[in-house]
C-alpha cells in the first residue's frame, strides 16, 4: 500500500526555498542531480529512503543526527570543510546560519557548489 503524504506537507521541502513560484520562475538553476535532490528532499538521503522503506537507518554516518537536508548543510560532520566555504561566503552579508530561501536567492552560485561537491555515496559510506 502506498504511503499516503499529507497535503499540507506535500513539497514542503521545496517551499522552503520557493516560497512562491513566480520568484522560482524567474530564477535560471542549473539542475543537477544533487540540488534536486537538496531542494526536493528527495534522492539518496537516508530520511527519504526510510520513508520508501529501502532502508531502516535513518542515521547520518557523521554520527551527529538523522540525515536530512537540513542536517546536510547545516550539520553533517563529514561536509565541515565544504560548508566553511559555504560559509564564509554567506557571512559576508547574512549571518549563518541563514535560510534556505536566502540561500538560493542570495547565494546560489556558492550553495551550488556545495551541493554539488557532495558525493552521497561517500557521505553514506559507513
Amino acid at each position: 500500500m502506498a504511503e499516503k503524504l499529507d497535503p499540507n506537507t506535500k513539497g514542503s521541502t521545496t517551499k522552503e526555498y520557493f516560497p512562491d513560484i513566480a520568484g522560482r520562475l524567474k530564477m535560471k538553476l542549473n539542475h543537477t542531480r544533487n540540488l534536486t535532490t537538496i531542494l526536493t528532499g528527495h534522492g539518496n538521503i537516508k530520511t527519504y529512503l526510510n520513508r520508501l522503506q529501502i532502508s531502516d537507518d535513518t542515521m547520518c554516518p557523521c554520527g551527529k543526527g538523522d540525515q536530512k537536508t537540513d542536517h546536510i548543510i547545516y550539520d553533517c560532520g563529514r561536509l565541515t570543510e565544504e560548508r566553511d566555504k559555504l560559509r564564509a561566503a554567506v557571512t559576508k552579508t547574512d549571518a549563518w546560519p541563514t535560510s534556505k530561501w536566502k540561500l538560493i536567492k542570495r547565494h546560489y552560485n556558492e550553495f551550488s557548489k556545495f551541493i554539488n561537491s557532495i558525493s552521497f555515496e561517500e557521505l553514506n559510506a559507513e
